[in-house]
């Protein structure tokens, strides 16, 4: 689909948790890109290149935050709430309430300071990743966090040596990446979009594999009626 419709899509998201009586919408702010022409200069001062998909996103976005938490929470308080700062998820169970799509600037995203990541990458180890063995430096060294729902959990563009342009999604620490579940940037807007960006909804969809390393894809046929999150269901636990 084009990236044009996706963020059409995610704007009605918006629209829908605005109006929805048992939402409560934090934030929603959609940044137009205004500086289009932009996008090309940086991406050219990366050594690799970049899919159309994440172009045409950022020429078209400069970033998104939807950030939302159901009213049926039982540890919902109206106030606890800062519109302006972070957005703190309620813990434990009360998390799977929660939603969240927080997509960072591009210059942020490629050219951010990730100081942990930095560190991880001097780590004299090796992992499997995508059904290859890479060095720590290797993997670190090509991680690029572009979505982060809070302080541990959070997706990242990945981009390996055979010029491979993934996206990794982590449920467990937000530098633990190589024990992410994998996919692609479509997919990952498919996903979104289809569990409300429901701190449950992407761990039911993505629970089974982890750690499995293989790519996992979500095209737009993938998604049914019966495998979409309702908002106007409880959420499941899992």
């Amino acid at each position: 689909m084009d990236i044009e419709n996706y963020i059409l899509e995610i704007m009605e998201l918006g629209e829908r948790l605005q109006n929805h009586p048992n939402v409560h919408l934090v934030n929603f702010n959609i940044v137009e890109q205004n500086d289009p022409e932009s996008i090309d200069e940086l991406s050219q001062k990366l050594a690799f290149d970049l899919p159309t998909t994440v172009t045409d996103f950022y020429k078209t976005v400069n970033s998104i935050q939807i950030r939302w938490v159901r009213k049926d929470n039982p540890d919902y308080e109206p106030d606890m709430y800062d519109t302006e700062g972070w957005f703190n998820p309620i813990e434990g169970d009360g998390l799977i309430y929660d939603g969240i799509i927080n997509i960072l600037p591009f210059e942020d995203v490629f050219f951010g300071e990730w100081n942990v990541l930095k560190n991880l990458a001097e780590v004299e180890e090796s992992i499997n990743v995508n059904n290859r063995q890479v060095t720590y430096k290797e993997f670190y060294s090509h991680i690029y966090p572009f979505d982060i729902w809070n302080d541990i959990q959070s997706s990242a563009f990945y981009v390996d040596n055979n010029a491979d342009f993934l996206v990794l999604t982590t449920f467990f620490h937000s530098e633990d990446y190589h024990q992410s579940v994998i996919t692609d940037f479509e997919s990952y807007l498919e996903m979104i979009l289809h569990t409300n960006g429901m701190h449950n909804g992407k761990y039911k969809y993505y629970k089974n594999y982890n750690n499995e390393y293989k790519v996992v894809k979500t095209p737009r046929s993938f998604w049914t009626k019966n495998n979409v999150v309702d908002l106007d269901s409880l959420p499941e636990t899992f």
